[in-house]
């Protein structure tokens, strides 16, 4: 971690999101062929997390039960990440999911670029970009993310 330039307690807080999402992956995620990991610098200081995996589904915190044994991971995650979510692959089945750790920053720093941008004129793309700011103004990043996911593949499928 000292190669990407983050400091002690992000370097803890990513190697404890890798754990999760690696754990997901396997035990969630139905994984046949593996899972990638991959740590790219994050802004100045911080450290983009991404775990690759090849199974269907789709990452969602669920209700915390206090008697439960299992289920806390991706809660572990939303609370160290600035942001984080997933995207499908773009070769092969499956989903990258992703978290951004580090120093706090400005709001627009909170969900990482590149967001896909609306298709002039079309009303799908034009509700997808109004429900991703409404998902930012109460703070919903899992949200936020989803509807970008849903926007790419509406782009993909109608564009």
């Amino acid at each position: 971690m000292q190669t990407l330039g983050v400091d002690d307690e992000t370097a803890d807080d990513a190697a404890l999101a890798v754990c999760e999402l690696v754990t997901n992956a396997i035990k969630h995620a139905g994984v046949t062929r593996g899972v990638s990991v991959v740590l790219h610098r994050w802004r100045q200081t911080g450290v983009r997390v991404e775990v690759a995996d090849d199974g269907p589904g789709r990452p969602r915190l669920t209700s915390l039960d206090a008697m439960a044994e299992s289920g806390r991971g991706l809660h572990l995650v939303d609370s160290l990440a600035q942001s984080w979510g997933w995207n499908p692959r773009i070769l092969g089945p499956g989903k990258v999911v992703y978290a951004c750790l580090g120093p706090e920053g400005a709001p627009e720093d909170l969900f990482p670029l590149p967001e896909p941008v609306p298709v002039g004129n079309c009303p799908d793309c034009e509700a997808l970009v109004g429900e991703r700011v409404a998902a930012r103004g109460v703070g919903d990043r899992s949200a936020a993310a989803d509807v970008n996911v849903l926007m790419r593949k509406h782009q993909g499928e109608m564009h």
